[in-house]
């Protein structure tokens, strides 16, 4: 029994890990809920973890969040697909010439998925989200992938979103029906935050290989630093053509 117990500790460290992904600032006793292990064992690797430097306890005390080392975890996997290897070198091209940061997406289940960034390469360098994953159906990302995808598509990736959040249907729904009537209007999604920089805006269009919507490229910039004209006239031409490159690299190696 005692052999086995490095194994499950790392199950368990993993199982953690991903959940935490899923449900940033979660706490103890949801964690235990989510996950099903008992309390004392959920305790005792998340101090392992937070001693390892991939946990981290939110500054308010509300829950526990995913370190930035978390993402050393993903290299090896981001390595070996070589789309995602062109799409990042596309990335650092794109944000040497428009100077800010960009990022590549992908849907999983109910999230958008952060499969490459340019942050660390930007000209103007902005502090990386906390999290990897973004609600699908509650960020720019989400919104211009699902106003994209074909409705069987959306469709599934909403009820995904339903199980993920455990929220109401119709809620969810109304909300991104909502969201794709602005990006239709206005030609891309929109989201401000006020972490980890107060100010930060991200605008968001889908990438599509052929005709299918496969994921979106996302725009970092500050709201107060961009005008409206710069981003209409410059940067927003710029990402969509872009994510067009990225829909004929993904084509090129996944058909």
């Amino acid at each position: 029994m005692a052999k086995q117990e490095p194994i499950q500790a790392l199950a368990r460290g993993l199982r953690l890990l991903a959940t935490l992904n899923e449900h940033p600032l979660a706490t103890v006793s949801q964690l235990v809920a989510l996950t099903g292990f008992p309390k004392a064992p959920v305790v005792r690797t998340l101090n392992t973890l937070r001693a390892e430097g991939y946990v981290d306890l939110d500054d308010s005390g509300r829950g526990y969040k995913v370190a930035p080392k978390a993402r050393l975890l993903s290299s090896a996997q981001a390595i070996q697909n070589p789309a995602v290897s062109a799409i990042r070198r596309l990335l650092t091209d794109f944000s040497h010439g428009v100077k800010w940061p960009a990022e590549f997406l992908l849907p999983e289940g109910g999230a958008m998925v952060i499969q490459a960034s340019s942050r660390d390469v930007s000209p103007i360098s902005l502090n990386r989200f906390e999290q990897t994953r973004f609600p699908i159906h509650d960020s720019a990302a989400g919104i211009a992938y699902l106003a994209a995808a074909k409705p069987v598509e959306r469709e599934a990736r909403l009820r995904a979103a339903v199980d993920w959040e455990r929220r109401d249907a119709a809620a969810i729904r109304n909300h991104v029906e909502g969201g794709i009537a602005i990006f239709r209007r206005d030609g891309y999604a929109q989201r401000d935050y006020d972490s980890p920089i107060e100010g930060t805006r991200v605008a968001a269009v889908p990438v599509l290989s052929g005709e299918q919507a496969i994921g979106a490229m996302v725009l970092i910039y500050l709201r107060d630093a961009v005008w409206e004209e710069q981003l209409h006239q410059a940067l927003l031409p710029a990402t969509r053509e872009a994510a067009q490159r990225m829909g004929e690299i993904w084509h090129t190696y996944h058909g």
